[in-house]
């Protein structure tokens, strides 16, 4: 089992603590860049009440991405299966 590392992540002006496997150190610190350059672009486009509020919305549009359904596929392929049917049988006789 790895050890722990204690690292200090901040975001939004504060600082974590967070203990985690060293091998993970990189992506974390690349999440809190990430989280801290959406705050950065949300506080430039709105005008939110509080940090609460740019949070949030950057864990909606982070879920969002991550959890949104497959986009279901309604291509209709009967017409081009019953042309490779037709063919197929045609070699076959």
């Amino acid at each position: 089992m790895s050890e722990l590392k204690l690292i200090d992540v901040k975001i939004a002006d504060r600082t974590y603590p967070l203990k985690i496997k060293s091998a993970d150190e990189n992506r974390v610190k690349q999440a809190a860049e990430k989280i801290n350059q959406q705050l950065k672009e949300l506080r430039e486009k709105y005008d939110a009440r509080d940090m609460q509020d740019y949070l949030a919305m950057i864990l909606m549009l982070q879920l969002n991405s991550s959890v949104a359904p497959e986009m279901p596929i309604s291509i209709d392929f009967s017409e081009q299966l019953k042309e490779i049917e037709k063919h197929l049988s045609a070699m076959l006789r």
